[in-house]
């Protein structure tokens, strides 16, 4: 097994001492009365976590900064986009525990194998039987966590440094790759620097071509995100990202319905925003929408205009991938493909792979990354990281 849930084992005195000690990691001591962890949040002393001794200094997404082992050798991302960013960066080796979603993609298992048999962790509550006996060093967590207060609060009590990973733009997600890179260590921190510039690159690439479209010409897109009436809402990263393709994103754009987060629509607010393209986040989204009668007077259904995005790490342009440049790069070529005609899609995705990843994309790999499906592991991981969600920093 290549990454092993390393760190503390609980040492059980004998039952008339009426007091036990638990070493974790070589790091603190603290009491348990009665032998069970729930003492841990009732005022006890808690133990700090991981074995590392030399710190640094980060500024999380919120501003907040936060002290943390200088090279940390376990951590724990309950949050999808992170999971993903510390494999892409080199660091899957380091991760005791990761959203499903992460731990089920095949591309990121090629990457680090050693992700069968990661911990599964939910982006939604911290899990506190595994991250003691893991010894996490730090973990990275989305901003939904931090804001209900009482799942923190948890990894306060443990002595875990805890950095806040967040963004609803393209400038916010690129420096949030840079983010998790810097608190995966040194080597992590380069290659996580290498993604975000691409990313940068790409999206530069993007915008140029997009501002060449006239406001009367741009398409008008409906953006669906794993459900089909599931949207962007007018703050969040789809609507950002689809917007700088040149397009209007009708539920955000127009309508400025939502907020950061993703918005429930009305079958009849889309007919009413009538688009001109229709984008799934999903196969299975597309195809609901092309079996269901109730879509077939929709303009953009009966012209054949109902695209599913590709899926490689992850579903290009969900919040919790980090790639959305691949997305910008794929929707923009798909509506305005005479602006496009210098570009192919196919050899940009397997030199990125291959130049700033360190993965080779073969034909079958390709094929599977443009329909969509087909890149997770069976019977391994869930749905984690890849389903919907309402914070900017979530899975989606």
């Amino acid at each position: 097994m290549t990454t092993q849930k390393r760190g503390a084992k609980t040492v059980l005195a004998s039952a008339a001492v009426g007091l036990l000690i638990v070493a974790v990691c070589g790091l603190g001591l603290f009491a348990l009365n009665g032998g069970s962890l729930a003492t841990l949040f009732d005022g006890s002393a808690v133990a700090g976590q991981g074995s590392a001794t030399e710190t640094k200094e980060v500024v999380d997404s919120l501003g907040r900064t936060v002290s943390v082992p200088a090279d940390p050798q376990r951590i724990a991302a309950l949050d999808a986009f992170s999971g993903n960013v510390c494999v892409l960066a080199g660091a899957g080796d380091k991760l005791m525990g990761a959203p499903g979603g992460v731990l089920s993609n095949e591309l990121l298992r090629e990457l680090c194998p050693g992700l069968e048999s990661v911990e599964q962790l939910s982006g939604n509550s911290v899990n506190v039987e595994t991250l003691l006996s893991a010894g996490v060093d730090v973990a990275l967590v989305k901003r939904d966590l931090y804001d209900g207060g009482e799942e923190t609060a948890k990894l306060d009590k443990l002595g875990i440094p805890y950095v806040v990973v967040d963004y609803s733009t393209v400038e916010e997600q690129q420096d949030a790759i840079e983010l998790v890179g810097r608190v995966c260590g040194p080597a992590a921190a380069e290659k996580a620097a290498a993604v975000a510039e691409y990313y940068r690159e790409t999206a530069a690439l993007v915008e140029e071509r997009a501002a060449s479209v006239p406001e009367s010409e741009r398409k008008r897109v409906y953006h669906s995100i794993n459900d089909p009436l599931l949207t962007d809402g007018s703050g969040s990263l789809g609507a950002d990202w689809v917007v700088r393709c040149g397009a209007v994103d009708v539920s955000a754009g127009e309508a400025g319905v939502g907020g950061t987060g993703d918005y429930t629509a009305t079958l009849e607010q889309v007919y009413a925003w009538n688009p001109d393209v229709i984008v799934c986040s999903t196969a299975d989204a597309r195809s609901s929408i092309l079996g269901d009668a109730q879509w077939q007077g929709m303009a953009a259904v009966a012209a054949g205009e109902v695209r599913n995005l590709p899926v490689s790490t992850s579903r290009w342009g969900q919040r919790g991938d980090p790639e959305t440049f691949l997305g910008m790069l794929w929707l923009g070529k798909t509506l305005y493909p005479q602006l496009y005609e210098d570009v192919d899609l196919e050899e940009t995705v397997r030199s990125y792979y291959r130049d700033v990843v360190g993965l080779d994309i073969d034909d079958a790999t390709w094929e599977a990354i443009v329909a969509g499906e087909g890149l997770r592991a069976e019977g391994s991981g869930g749905q984690e990281g890849q389903g919907s969600g309402s914070g900017s920093g979530g899975g989606r």
